[in-house]
């Protein structure tokens, strides 16, 4: 149980990390909403 509990805490911790970058890179994700850029950033990672 105790495994799970810290488990747990430490996804909690990936998850907020997780959320600072995803702030960073909010103008990447206001970029994708464009038309054409998508279409782009799909064809070039594939």
């Amino acid at each position: 149980m105790t495994k799970c509990k810290h488990s747990a805490i430490s996804y909690q911790r990936s998850a907020i990390s997780d959320q600072r970058s995803a702030i960073s890179y909010q103008p990447l994700a206001t970029l994708r909403k464009w038309p054409g850029y998508c279409s782009r950033s799909t064809s070039s990672s594939a």
